[in-house]
C-alpha cells in the first residue's frame, strides 16, 4: 500500500492513516477517511475494496474445528480451517483468488 500511494504522488505514511481508518475505526468506505486528499480517496476507491467476505457455509467437527467456506465480493471463494488446541488456536487458510 506504502508503494501504490508514493507511486500515486503521497507520502508513505498515509498507508498507517489508512490502516488506522480501517483497524480502529472499523471505516468501510474511503470517502469517510477525511485525513487523505479527495484525489487518493479516488484513487483508493478505483484500485481496492474494503468489502468484507460473506460465509457461505459453516460446518462444525467433534473436535471443535470449524471449516469455513467464505464468498468474495467478485463470487471466488476462500476455505479455512479453525482448530482448536489447549493452548492456541490455528486457522488454515486456503485461496487460490491470489494476496
Amino acid at each position: 500500500l506504502q508503494e501504490a500511494l508514493v507511486s500515486w504522488g503521497s507520502q508513505p505514511y498515509r498507508a498507517y492513516q489508512i490502516f488506522n481508518w480501517v483497524y480502529h475505526h472499523g471505516v468501510k468506505d474511503f470517502d469517510a477517511m477525511t485525513n487523505l486528499s479527495k484525489a487518493v480517496r479516488a484513487r483508493l476507491k478505483a484500485t481496492y475494496t474494503l468489502a468484507l467476505p460473506r460465509i457461505r457455509e459453516k460446518s462444525v467437527s467433534g473436535d471443535g474445528s470449524i471449516k469455513y467456506l467464505f464468498e468474495l465480493e467478485d463470487g471466488a471463494e476462500i476455505e479455512s480451517v479453525w482448530m482448536p488446541a489447549e493452548d492456541r488456536y490455528t486457522l488454515c487458510l486456503s485461496t487460490q483468488v491470489g494476496c
